[in-house]
């Protein structure tokens, strides 16, 4: 089973992310703690974390990528991909300079809920 983390602040998003992908084991959260606190817990075992370069108007993503950054360059394992799900090129573009030079496959894509299986594709799963 593909093991997904998401943050982002929109629930529709979340909701069709879920629906399009039901073969998927789903964690999501609309907040930066949320975030940082499931990293935490399962790094080790998500195979796509989700980002949106905005939690809202007072928040962003860039201290869970500086987590994330962290916790590789200290040696933890990264056996995921991360899917930067922003429509804004400059989140976009910022999320990705936080994680230039690392093992991580980084993909950026617009309005990534709209794709059915999307997970499954990147991950390469067949049904």
């Amino acid at each position: 089973m593909i093991r997904v983390l998401i943050v982002d602040d929109d629930q529709t998003r979340i909701d069709r992310f879920i629906q399009n992908n039901p073969g998927c084991d789903i964690d999501y959260t609309k907040c930066i703690e949320g975030g940082i606190d499931y990293f935490m817990a399962k790094a080790d075992s998500y195979d796509i974390i989700c980002l949106d370069h905005d939690l809202g108007i007072f928040s962003d993503i860039i201290p869970l990528v500086k987590y994330i950054r962290k916790y590789i360059d200290d040696g933890g394992k990264c056996n995921f991909q991360i899917l930067i799900h922003s429509a804004n090129p400059i989140g976009s573009a910022n999320i990705l300079s936080h994680l230039k030079y690392t093992p991580i496959i980084c993909t950026k894509m617009h309005f990534p809920w709209r794709i059915g299986n999307l997970f499954n594709i990147l991950m390469g799963a067949h049904d």
